[in-house]
């Protein structure tokens, strides 16, 4: 990067630890930081990227891929369940949640508030993402539903009771024995509400959003398979 903003080649570059120089002419040089952060110009290009690291760090428990492409990739992880109860519209093939059910070990809960809303919120994408949400296309390729009178999030009227639980099992190397919960209460919500579905009516489902049309084609179908 160095180089190509002094618009010169690496040979005739030093570095002194603060700043990049041309060697037969030192007032001509560029400051490390500046590199490091994506060199810009007065009239505002990008010469370069932004250094992504500055230092080098070993984890705990973390390994690179070893020949076979195998290792640790992880430093710590989290473990959970969740189901839903519900209840299925057969005319309509509407989906209803009435009570959602999580449960994470999480090592260590460290903001009993914080951590419980993070968990209803993610609960709540889910299901958005699991029964509603779906960005459709037409032959042309324009989305037909751009707005939300279309595409449908929950809003509170649709959401569920909710059971949520945590265990505490410490883990060694994260904060006072705390494990990871971001992401982790939108993942499972497909496939319990999609099996669900299964013992609620006996059709597999296996695509989402599960809108009523989905529903009610799978029940048709089954029915002319009987």
């Amino acid at each position: 990067t160095a180089a190509q903003v002094l618009k010169t080649d690496l040979d005739y570059l030093e570095y002194d630890g603060e700043f990049v120089y041309l060697r037969n002419d030192p007032t001509i040089r560029v400051a490390v930081p500046d590199l490091a952060r994506g060199y810009i110009t007065s009239d505002g290009i990008t010469i370069g990227e932004l250094a992504q690291s500055v230092s080098d760090a070993r984890l705990p428990r973390y390994s690179n891929p070893d020949k076979n492409g195998q290792g640790s990739i992880g430093v710590t992880y989290t473990m959970g369940a969740q189901g839903v109860d519900l209840k299925i519209e057969k005319k309509s093939g509407k989906v209803i949640i009435d009570h959602y059910y999580s449960v994470f070990d999480v090592g260590q809960v460290i903001n009993p508030l914080q951590i419980r809303g993070s968990v209803l919120g993610g609960v709540m994408m889910s299901i958005g993402a699991a029964l509603t949400e779906e960005v459709v296309f037409d032959k042309e390729g324009r989305i037909t539903n751009p707005h939300l009178f279309k595409y449908h999030i929950p809003t509170y009227k649709e959401a569920p009771v909710q059971t949520i639980e945590f265990v505490e099992t410490p883990d060694p190397i994260g904060p006072f024995g705390a494990r990871g919960i971001g992401e982790h209460s939108v993942i499972g919500a497909a496939p319990a509400i999609l099996n669900a579905i299964y013992d609620a009516i006996g059709v597999d489902l296996f695509e989402i959003p599960v809108t009523p049309d989905k529903v009610k084609a799978a029940l048709e179908a089954r029915k002319e398979l009987k």
